[in-house]
């Protein structure tokens, strides 16, 4: 999944046009990525420093928090297997010195930080 994730991120980079590899060119190609699938409402971000927060609220709802409930799976199990390794790839495709973290996983509420050091 984080080889699919390095694909696609390698993707939304060239057709963004996306040619850096810092921590505001990461959360260009997280909107490219996770815009249209949460439309129409748009996801959230913040940058400090290195350091980029990705949030995704109710009703903004993860793609893994629809599978999740689709197919009656646990969301960890859909988050850990799928959706996280993909999230890093992306993340990695536009630097590949990137550290992914889950901060918070739940229903209500996904928030994934991005540090570029």
């Amino acid at each position: 999944m984080e080889q699919m994730g390095t694909m696609m991120g390698n993707n939304f980079k060239e057709k963004g046009g996306v040619k850096g590899s810092g921590v505001h060119e990461v959360e260009r190609v997280f909107h490219i990525w996770l815009d249209p699938a949460v439309a129409p409402h748009k996801m959230g971000t913040s940058i400090d420093g290195s350091r980029l927060t990705v949030n995704r609220e109710s009703p903004v709802m993860c793609p893994a928090i629809v599978v999740a409930k689709q197919m009656n799976l646990p969301l960890e199990m859909v988050c850990n297997t799928v959706a996280f390794p993909m999230f890093k790839g992306v993340a990695k495709a536009v630097n590949s010195s990137a550290k992914t973290s889950n901060v918070q996983r739940s229903e209500n509420r996904c928030v994934d930080r991005i540090e570029i050091v």
